[in-house]
């Protein structure tokens, strides 16, 4: 039960990332997901080294 939270802070993570990149190319009017698509991957970069920081030293 104690990791349902890092799921969720994960979830948070990307979808900010998508969030972010699709209202940042739909004010910028871009025709491409540029934005999108790199913010996402930031996203999950981002979750990823946050779960690892988390996660118990074995």
């Amino acid at each position: 039960m104690k990791y349902t939270g890092l799921a969720f802070e994960m979830l948070a993570f990307i979808l900010l990332g998508v969030m972010g990149g699709y209202k940042l190319d739909e004010y910028l009017d871009m025709k491409n997901p540029i934005f999108t698509i790199i913010l996402s991957l930031f996203g999950v970069v981002g979750s990823l080294v946050n779960l690892i920081r988390k996660l118990p030293k074995g």
